[in-house]
């Protein structure tokens, strides 16, 4: 079954790949309210990052290496004190991402969409962080990891039909029902986190880890189920292909059939020609 898959939920996949679109704008809005505020600086080495993150997100899949690549340099320029070392680090990977997407090694949809889950994780660390002032997480500012956890919402659903996310697109009954548990579940931990968090420090990395891990246990479940469904995808496809040959064997025996009938029609003839004429 390697290289087989279900077919895919087009409408679905469709809307996400809009609601990618969509929340990439919403994360250039987000970034000059931020720097109206004074979250961020409105005009830095990492705002210029943003933008040509955002913009290798919107455009075609060709200018989108072109402004990977400009991401990928920003990334760098943390070498010479322009942007803080993570922030950096983060703009390089995403910049490396986008040539990865486009080349032909095994897996890399899954290794993209990797690294932006891991972005979002250390994100939501950060702003978790400043959230209840505990200080070991401030290695970027608030609104700097809100930027990078929104574009990394955007990395997973850009590509929805493929890596891991791909999954969550086919056209199965499990599918659904993987999506609605997906969805009740991150609701379920964000609300709970909530509760939790609410004057308590050091447990950051637990609320984040059991977000994580609620959103793998769905992804494990729905994996199990997507075997059984191409299995009952492939016994359908097999049995439709064997009655469509059984249904042409039959025409062809009709035919013979009928040639047969006609040969038989013919001697017939002949003989009583035969016999009237002796």
């Amino acid at each position: 079954m390697v290289g087989i898959h279900l077919p895919e939920n087009r409408k679905l996949v469709f809307g996400l790949k809009k609601i990618s679109q969509v929340v990439s704008l919403v994360t250039l809005g987000v970034m000059i309210i931020f720097g109206l505020v004074g979250l961020i600086e409105m005009i830095s080495v990492t705002t210029l990052g943003f933008v040509f993150l955002v913009m290798a997100f919107i455009v075609d899949e060709k200018m989108s290496m072109i402004f990977g690549g400009l991401v990928f340099l920003t990334g760098l320029t943390a070498v010479f004190g322009l942007v803080a070392p993570v922030v950096g680090g983060f703009f390089t990977a995403m910049g490396i991402s986008f040539a990865v997407s486009q080349s032909k090694v095994g897996h890399r949809f899954q290794l993209v969409q990797s690294i932006y889950l891991l972005l979002i994780v250390v994100s939501g660390v950060v702003v978790l962080g400043f959230a209840y002032k505990d200080t070991g997480f401030n290695f970027m500012s608030a609104g700097v990891a809100c930027l990078f956890g929104l574009t990394g919402i955007v990395g997973i659903v850009k590509w929805p039909n493929r890596g891991f996310m791909g999954i969550f697109c086919a056209d199965t009954t499990s599918t659904k029902y993987a999506l609605r548990i997906l969805v009740l579940k991150i609701g379920l931990i964000f609300v709970s986190s909530l509760l939790i968090l609410a004057g308590v420090k050091g447990m950051i990395f637990f609320v984040v880890f059991l977000a994580f891990l609620s959103v793998f246990l769905a992804w494990f479940n729905i994996k199990l189920l997507y075997k059984f469904e191409l299995e009952h995808f492939l016994m359908k496809e097999a049995l439709r292909v064997n009655n469509i040959s059984i249904q042409m064997s039959m025409e062809e025996l009709e035919k013979e059939k009928g040639k047969y009938v006609n040969k038989l029609n013919y001697q017939d003839k002949y003989r009583e020609m035969a016999e009237s004429l002796g």
